[in-house]
C-alpha cells in the first residue's frame, strides 16, 4: 500500500484556458475538512474540533458578454450549459446543480450576475463525507463574486453555500460546521467550534514525530443513504428531548451519568444518540488538556473512545471501518484511528509514529485482500482554509 501525493499547483488555470481560450478573472480554492471530535454533536449544540485538509477544490471564473453559463468539470471531462434565466434543478445535471444553486443564491442575495465560464478541478475524494461538494460551492461563490467585483461578506458566503446545498440540491445532511472549517481553517492549527453560537478558537499544534493519514475505505457512499436519513430524524428527535429535559438544551453542565438519569422514557435509538452527545461533550475538555500538554498518546486513547461511540451509540460506522480501526490501533505506535466526516462517512484518520508506517500500510494491504476494496491513503497535515489565488 502506498500513500498518494497531494497536488498543489493551479492546473485549473490551464484547464480554463484550454476550454474557453481565455484566462480566468478569479481563481479560488477551498479545502475539504476533517474532524477529530464532535462533528456528530450538532443536535445538542456540542463542541467540535476539526481542520482543513490539504485536499482542495479549485474554481476558475471568467465573465462572458452574454447571459449564457458554461460549466466545465475538468476531472470528469464533462460540460454543462445553462442560462441566467433557467437556474433550475435538473437531476441529469448532477454536479452542475451545485453551481446553479450558488449562482441563484448569489442573485437572491442582491448580486446581479452576467454570463460566466466556470471551471473546477479538485483533489478531494467525492461522496466520502469530506465536504467535496461544499468546497466546490464555497470556492465557486467566492470566485464568482471576485470575477463580478462584489465584496461578499463571510455570512453572505455561508448563506449562499447553505442555500445551494440545502434548498437547491436538497442534500440530506448539511451542516454549517463544515463551511466554517473550510472557510476559516488555519495552517498548523486545529479549529475549535462551539455549535451553540459558532464562535471559534484556534489551537496551534505541532507533532513532528507523528504522522497523519486519511484512509478512504472505498465503501460506496450509496450504501449509507437510507441510514443517513434515519440518523437525521433520530437526531432531530433527540434534540427535542434534550431541549425539553435540560434548560437551554445544553449538555455541557452535566456529566454523562447525570444526563442518563434525566432522559426519561425515550426510544432506544434516541437514548444512544443522546448519550453519545453527552460523552463527546465530556471528552472535549479532557482532549484539549492532553493536546495542549503534548500528551498525544493519551489524546489518542480519548479519540479511540470517541470512535467506539460512533460505532456503538451513534451507529455511523461500518464493518470495513471497524476492521481498519481494530487492526491499526492494535499496532504499537498507532495512537488512534477514528472516522471523520459529517453524515455517514467512509473515511478515517489515523495518527501514528513515523517508525511504524510500513507496518501500518501492510495492514491496509490485508484489508484489501479481505474486503475487496482498494483503500486510498493520503498523507495529511493541518491545512489552511479558503484562498483567493493570485493569477500569473
Amino acid at each position: 500500500m502506498e500513500k498518494r501525493g497531494l497536488e498543489s499547483n493551479l492546473v485549473v488555470v490551464d484547464y480554463h484556458n484550454e476550454e474557453y481560450f481565455e484566462s480566468p478573472q478569479a481563481v479560488v480554492s477551498a479545502p475539504g475538512v476533517g474532524f477529530i471530535l464532535g462533528e456528530h454533536s450538532e443536535f445538542c449544540n456540542g463542541m467540535a474540533i476539526g481542520f482543513g485538509l490539504p485536499l482542495r477544490t479549485y474554481v476558475a471564473v471568467s465573465r462572458r458578454s452574454d447571459s449564457s453559463l458554461r460549466f466545465f468539470a475538468a476531472d470528469l471531462q464533462e460540460r454543462k450549459r445553462s442560462t441566467l434565466s433557467n437556474l433550475k434543478f435538473k437531476r441529469e445535471d448532477r454536479w452542475a446543480n451545485y453551481l446553479k444553486g450558488i449562482l441563484l443564491g448569489l442573485a437572491n442575495a442582491g448580486c446581479p450576475l452576467g454570463g460566466l465560464n466556470i471551471t473546477f478541478h479538485g483533489t478531494i475524494p467525492r461522496n466520502k463525507g469530506l465536504f467535496s461538494s461544499g468546497s466546490l460551492c464555497l470556492a465557486a461563490a467566492k470566485a464568482t463574486a471576485e470575477a463580478m467585483g462584489y465584496d461578499l461578506t463571510d455570512p453572505q458566503l455561508i448563506q449562499a453555500v447553505l442555500f445551494a446545498e440545502k434548498s437547491f440540491v436538497q442534500s440530506p445532511y448539511v451542516s454549517p460546521l463544515e463551511i466554517y472549517l473550510s472557510l476559516y481553517s488555519r495552517k498548523g492549527h486545529l479549529l475549535l467550534i462551539d455549535q451553540r453560537n459558532f464562535s471559534m478558537e484556534y489551537l496551534e499544534i505541532s507533532f513532528p514525530e507523528i504522522s497523519l493519514i486519511l484512509i478512504d475505505s472505498q465503501v460506496p457512499q450509496s450504501d449509507f443513504l437510507e441510514d443517513l436519513q434515519e440518523r437525521v430524524e433520530v437526531c432531530n428527535e433527540a434534540s427535542l428531548v434534550i431541549r425539553q429535559q435540560i434548560p437551554g438544551g445544553d449538555l455541557r453542565a452535566l456529566s454523562p451519568k447525570e444526563f442518563r438519569g434525566i432522559l426519561g422514557e425515550v426510544s432506544e435509538s434516541v437514548r444512544r444518540i443522546s448519550i453519545h452527545g453527552a460523552n463527546e461533550s465530556a471528552r472535549y475538555n479532557e482532549l484539549l488538556t492532553q493536546l495542549k500538554s503534548g500528551n498525544y498518546e493519551l489524546a489518542g486513547k480519548i479519540l479511540n473512545h470517541s470512535q467506539e461511540d460512533l460505532r456503538d451509540l451513534f451507529e455511523v460506522s461500518c464493518p470495513e471501518i471497524d476492521w481498519i480501526t481494530k487492526h491499526t490501533v492494535e499496532l504499537r505506535g498507532v495512537l488512534c484511528t477514528r472516522l471523520t466526516g459529517v453524515g455517514i462517512a467512509s473515511c478515517a484518520l489515523t495518527f501514528y509514529e513515523k517508525s511504524v508506517e510500513n507496518s501500518l500500510l501492510s495492514r491496509l494491504d490485508e484489508y484489501e485482500r479481505i474486503f475487496g476494496f482498494h483503500p486510498e491513503v493520503y498523507p495529511i497535515h493541518l491545512a489552511g482554509g479558503m484562498e483567493v489565488h493570485r493569477l500569473p
